[in-house]
């Protein structure tokens, strides 16, 4: 549900969601929050990335969108979505999600774009 759904990792720790999961299956206990954010996400990302990775390595173009936001505490992100086709199919992953902490010049978003693109 978390991976899936965006479901906020709270969920794990709320009665009624723990009171649902014993009730479907009442050996079931779900995985803590820890886990969830120490094994269980960065597993699934490494997992995701990896995939990722294999499939930008095998196309031959692969066109950028970026998009770039302040925060209500003023902090700003930067968001770069990568698009292209695999195997017949259009895939458009979100590439990274950074913040920004340098004065928010051309060159340094560009330097910032760069870094992704290259990682």
């Amino acid at each position: 549900m978390i991976f899936v759904d965006y479901q906020p990792l709270s969920l794990v720790d709320n009665i009624g969601f723990l009171e649902y999961s014993k009730k479907l299956q009442p050996l079931y206990k779900p995985p803590s929050r820890k886990t969830l954010t120490m094994k269980l996400l960065p597993d699934e990302y490494n997992k995701i990335a990896t995939i990722l990775k294999s499939m930008l390595r095998s196309v031959n173009n692969v066109s950028i969108t970026t998009d770039m936001w302040t925060s209500d505490s003023n902090r700003a992100y930067l968001t770069v979505t990568g698009h292209f086709i695999f195997n017949d199919r259009l895939y458009s992953p979100n590439l990274s999600t950074r913040e920004i902490i340098k004065i928010h010049t051309g060159a340094n978003i560009a330097t910032s774009i760069s870094a992704i693109l290259i990682e």
